[in-house]
């Protein structure tokens, strides 16, 4: 059997902690992964799930993969 996933409330905190470690304001950051400033918050907040496409957008707004952003989600767990 699997291990969960992360729950939406873990992951919008991950990916917040992810842009404050760049140095990034909602506000650049939005700019930077073409994303509404308000669905940025929607999403840190977890409000809202991203679709596989928000999270594309994400990573590519960090300047990071997929990939990447899920390692270090699993790296933040261990």
């Amino acid at each position: 059997m699997d291990a969960p996933g992360p729950t939406p409330r873990q992951l919008a905190k991950h990916l917040q902690r992810l842009r404050e470690a760049a140095g990034l304001s909602v506000i650049q950051f939005a700019e930077r992964a073409e994303i509404s400033v308000e669905r940025v918050v929607m999403l840190e907040s977890g409000a809202v799930d991203p679709d596989m496409h928000e999270l594309a957008k994400y990573a590519r707004g960090l300047g990071m993969t997929m990939s990447v952003v899920f390692r270090l989600w699993e790296r933040a767990l261990n």
